[in-house]
């Protein structure tokens, strides 16, 4: 595989695992939430259906009882519990509700569960194009610095050998940001830049002479985790 094919695949990889790596944490977060919700419900649930077998039983002892008064008070505790048939209802409609949220739980974790082995996939098949690069000669250093807002920027010093030409890319894994990209020699002289309207930002250096150079990340717009990888 040429050199190109796999840095396009190996950006190609990093944006799934970004996208992976949100649905992962949504559905995670989402499970916490339908878990206090069951709990909610399943308590409600035994509360109804305590109410309801006390109704009942209520009324089996109005059945029975010929004192008019007794009879008057169990009819006023009964009337406290509110109806069987609203209580019926409540109950039906509380353990339906519970079937609904016990079948979307399951849906979450089986997603969660293919999700992760294929972000284990994914994970494994990038390190192995990120060793290929490495091992070519053609992959410098990639580093992660995680997340940009807009407005915000990152600084990056790296040596540069003289007379190697350098391509840099940042690559934002959010689409339809605007992230830009300024390099600066050892005497802060700007020396190439990309703060076009695209995603990613990319440069090319030949330095004169080995030397540090300052790399300054930009988002002009959108907030994204990004990369910088230095190619040669």
């Amino acid at each position: 595989m040429a050199d190109n094919d796999v840095q396009t695949e190996l950006v190609t990889l990093k944006k799934q695992l970004s996208i992976l790596s949100q649905r992962l944490q949504k559905n995670t977060e989402d499970i916490g939430l339908i878990k206090a919700k069951l709990e909610q419900e399943q308590t409600k649930a035994t509360r109804l259906a305590s109410q309801l077998e006390k109704w009942r039983s209520l009324e089996a002892q109005h059945k029975k009882e010929s004192d008019p008064l007794k009879k008057a008070l169990i009819k006023a505790d009964q009337s406290s519990l509110g109806s069987e048939k609203s209580l019926k209802q409540d109950l039906e409609e509380c353990y339906g509700l519970l079937g609904k949220l016990k079948n979307y739980l399951e849906q979450l974790e089986r997603e969660i569960q293919n999700d992760t082995r294929e972000h284990t996939r994914l994970s494994q098949r990038a390190k192995l194009l990120e060793k290929m690069l490495e091992t070519s000669g053609n992959l410098k250093k990639t580093i992660y610095f995680g997340n940009l807002n807009t407005g915000e920027s990152d600084d990056f010093v790296c040596e540069l050998r003289g007379t190697v030409t350098y391509r840099i890319l940042v690559d934002a894994d959010e689409p339809g940001v605007d992230f830009d990209l300024f390099i600066y020699d050892e005497k802060g002289k700007l020396v190439n830049k990309d703060s076009g309207p695209a995603t990613d930002a990319e440069c090319v250096v030949t330095p004169e002479y080995t030397q540090y150079f300052r790399f300054v990340i930009k988002s002009d717009h959108g907030v994204s985790n990004y990369s910088i990888s230095i190619f040669e």
